[in-house]
């Protein structure tokens, strides 16, 4: 009998570490609830002269004010006093109207005429609370087929092609953030990239690094800063990615959607708390 219900809970176990996840979140630009064909979130107007423009990083207010809510912030450092500078813009093309696609995008321009270089860090986030499935669920963790996946648009007028533009994934854990080891080449347009089996894997590209994020404080962090290794995610409270590129005077850097899947975590701790004791109980 013992060992009927130690095979019997060994078999569900194996079907919970098995189980595909729900999706947590699944944007696109080109599908959502906006009023507006286009809607945008401009720095004030003095910013517009300055060489180190900030939009902090912000897990208390949305983007927009209409739409699937997600946050993030942009940092954009000019070599030269900066132009005219337009932030985050998220735009359905409905009806169809330049950029002719469906993207959130921002701009970053220059008064040199061509001659200075933009830097631009971004940072985009969902939260748990705006999670599709699971919201309410006191833990989520990931199974090996749980996917990261972000992509961009193929316009001409996106630029994280410039040498050092990386992305890469976070995901909080609790309070704390992490970064994937995980980066995509962006030397073509457009880029897929995603990122599956990555939970506790300590194989290289499948690591994640401890960082901390803040309001004033978040560029993508260089490699060398990074310290790499496997990461048991089992209280996920937020997803997204982070973005960093460059070009000379003026530059459009857009992406069009971003997905993410996991699972509910106590169902597999509870599973195998139960194997343990039926094994304690067996052996006795």
């Amino acid at each position: 009998m013992k060992r009927a219900r130690l095979s019997l809970i060994g078999v569900l176990c194996i079907a919970a570490a098995a189980a595909h996840g729900l999706t947590l979140v699944n944007f696109d630009a080109s599908v959502s609830n906006l009023t507006e064909s286009y809607a945008g979130l401009q720095r004030p107007l003095a910013e517009n002269s300055l060489s180190n423009a900030l939009l902090e990083f912000s897990t208390a207010t949305p983007l927009f004010g209409e739409g699937p809510p997600f946050y993030g912030g942009l940092h954009v450092v000019n070599s030269v006093s900066g132009g005219a500078f337009s932030t985050f813009r998220y735009h359905q093309n409905i009806p169809p109207s330049w950029p002719n696609t469906p993207m959130v995008f921002f701009s970053t321009s220059d008064e040199s005429g061509g001659a200075s270089f933009n830097k631009v860090n971004v940072i985009y986030l969902w939260l748990k609370a705006d999670f599709a499935n699971l919201s309410a669920n006191p833990g989520i963790t990931f199974s090996p087929d749980d996917e990261l996946r972000m992509t961009t648009t193929s316009d001409w007028f996106e630029d994280w092609r410039a040498p050092g533009a990386l992305f890469r994934f976070v995901v909080r854990d609790g309070a704390q953030y992490y970064v994937s080891e995980a980066t995509t080449n962006v030397a073509t347009m457009p880029v897929t990239f995603t990122l599956t089996n990555f939970n506790n894997n300590g194989a290289a590209g499948f690591r994640w690094a401890q960082v901390n994020l803040a309001a004033a404080s978040f560029d993508v962090p260089d490699d060398g800063s990074l310290s790499f290794a496997a990461q048991l995610f089992t209280n996920v409270t937020a997803v997204g990615w982070m973005g960093r590129g460059a070009g000379a005077y003026y530059r459009t850097f857009g992406f069009r959607t971003f997905s993410a899947s996991g699972l509910p975590e106590p169902a597999v701790l509870l599973c195998v708390a139960g194997l343990a004791a039926l094994v304690r109980r067996a052996t006795s």
